[in-house]
This record gives structure tokens, C-alpha cells and sequence, in this order.
């Protein structure tokens, strides 16, 4: 019994049955309606065949989403075309098409940079004390169009969506040295 080497066909059931453990190991919770792959071992033949079978196994989630999730209050029309929103960029000032937004609709900024040295635009809520260096501002604001995406003459397309959290007051702004204190900011709501 233990001088006899295993068949192929054995060791593909073999192997088959440790992975269908495996797979009952780590798997979570059953869907009736899912399908779970299976190998099984066809006859006279040494390879595998997949088969669908409807026991299911589900597996958990293995990573959590790393954006905030918004409730919406009212239904939002998720087929609607973006608004379109000119932001012109120049020394030293910002200039929008529109300075009112409605949380939880999707909208286009075209942003032109028609000035003779780079600018960036950053929209932002109110600064808090301690956020002075670049790093945690980026991470405060909500939307970043970085210097080296607008050297002058260029033009950016970004789309984003505004969080529904009620009425916030926000800031569209250049924070290049000097830039923001020259007054290259703007005042902006978003209104939910």
C-alpha cells in the first residue's frame, strides 16, 4: 500500500478535494442563486474540466472603500449629463461660471489657465490652524489641479461630484507661493 506510487487521476481528485477545502475554509456566508466553480476529473482522461455547480461559496470583502460614502436625501438623475463650469485662471485671480453648486450633482470644470506663469486650482472648505503645509491641504480638498497640469495656456477637464452634507462654504483657489495672499481665491457654496 505505501510502496505504490498514486495515479495522475488520483492525485487530480486528491488535489481537487484539498482545494474544495481550502475554498469551504475561506469562504463566507451562501447564495443560493451563485455559482461556484468546481474541477472535476473527466473518465479516461488525465486532464480537468470546470464545472458550475449551484452550492455557493462567497468570500468577504477584502478591501474597505477609502472614499467616504454619501447619503443622498433626494434621488439624483445618475444617467444626467454633467454641468459645465468655466474656470479661468489668470494673474492673480479665479474666475468661475458659476459660484452656487447642488450637493450630489456631478459636474465638468473646464479649467483654462490663461495666465503667463503656472497656477494650480484647488477647491477647499475653510482652512482650519496647523493645515499650512501643501500636503495636508491636498488631502483636505476636495478637488486638486496640480501646477504641472496647468502651465500657461493649458486647459483641464476634471468632473466631480460635491458631497451632500448640507451647505458648506468653500474656497477656489491658487496656492502657489504668493498666489493665494496676491488674492487668487474665489468664494463658493455648495448648497444640499
Amino acid at each position: 500500500m505505501f510502496g505504490r506510487q498514486p495515479t495522475k487521476s488520483t492525485r487530480i481528485v486528491v488535489l481537487t478535494s484539498v482545494f474544495g477545502l481550502v475554498l469551504a475554509a475561506c469562504g463566507g456566508g451562501a447564495s443560493p442563486d451563485a455559482d461556484v466553480f468546481t474541477a472535476a476529473p473527466r473518465a479516461n482522461d488525465d486532464s480537468v474540466e470546470i464545472a458550475t455547480d449551484t452550492t455557493a461559496v462567497t468570500q468577504a470583502p477584502t478591501e474597505i472603500a477609502s472614499q467616504p460614502i454619501a447619503l443622498v436625501s433626494e434621488p439624483v438623475e445618475l444617467d444626467a449629463e454633467p454641468i459645465e463650469v468655466t474656470v479661468t485662471l489668470t494673474e492673480f485671480a479665479v474666475e468661475l461660471s458659476q459660484s452656487a453648486f447642488d450637493a450630489g450633482a456631478t459636474y465638468r470644470f473646464v479649467v483654462t489657465n490663461n495666465g503667463s506663469v503656472g497656477h494650480e486650482l484647488m477647491i477647499v472648505g475653510p482652512l482650519e490652524p496647523g493645515m499650512g503645509d501643501m500636503e495636508a491641504m491636498d488631502e483636505a480638498a476636495l478637488l486638486v489641479i496640480e501646477e504641472d497640469d496647468l502651465p500657461p495656456g493649458a486647459t483641464v477637464e476634471t468632473t466631480y461630484t460635491f458631497p451632500v452634507d448640507g451647505e458648506i462654504r468653500l474656497e477656489a483657489a491658487c496656492y502657489v507661493p504668493g498666489h493665494y495672499e496676491a488674492g487668487m481665491k474665489t468664494q463658493v457654496v455648495v448648497a444640499g
